[in-house]
């Protein structure tokens, strides 16, 4: 009863606020504390400095938002980036980081319109999507976030197959 509770409860936080980085990562802690879906990862160190480059990457992420600076954003990219290479080990924290790094690659083209980025966002939304089960509650983020990369790449190029796969 109580795992479902809280099943419902982080299920409520992720619909209404969306899958901000510190609230995958209260999901995470919770899910590995009271469901037992992750047992204790022997690369905890790892984690842990991932997850603090994710915090690096919000906060210039939120400044970046606040301020339209494109340093800001390139900072909250390399923060990402740092996250994602910490962790060398497929598992749900690393697809969540390679999903925020996907999502910020995504902003990066639309206020610069390199098709580089949009590509690059897809092929790293596409890893997160490998290293992230199926059955996981932020499988669905990572899917619509996927989707939504894909169609605007479709939009752009008129390429078929984009929006065959987004569907």
């Amino acid at each position: 009863a109580t795992a479902n509770v809280i099943q419902t409860q982080a299920d409520a936080v992720l619909s209404r606020l969306g899958c901000d980085v510190l609230f995958e990562r209260v999901l995470l802690d919770l899910e590995s504390r009271y469901l037992g879906t992750h047992p204790p990862s022997p690369n905890q160190k790892a984690i842990d400095q991932a997850l603090h480059y994710l915090d690096e990457s919000n906060s210039s992420h939120e400044q970046y938002t606040v301020s339209g600076a494109t340093r800001d954003l390139e900072a909250a990219l390399a923060g990402a980036a740092k996250a994602v290479k910490t962790l060398e080990l497929a598992s749900p924290v690393r697809a969540s980081c390679l999903d925020t790094l996907a999502g910020l690659l995504l902003e990066r083209y639309f206020q610069s319109g390199n098709l580089a980025d949009l590509d690059q966002a897809i092929s790293t939304g596409s890893a997160a999507l490998d290293e992230m089960p199926s059955d996981h509650v932020l499988a669905p983020s990572l899917l619509n976030n996927f989707g939504f990369a894909l169609t605007t790449r479709f939009e752009r190029t008129k390429q078929p197959t984009d929006i065959h796969c987004a569907i």
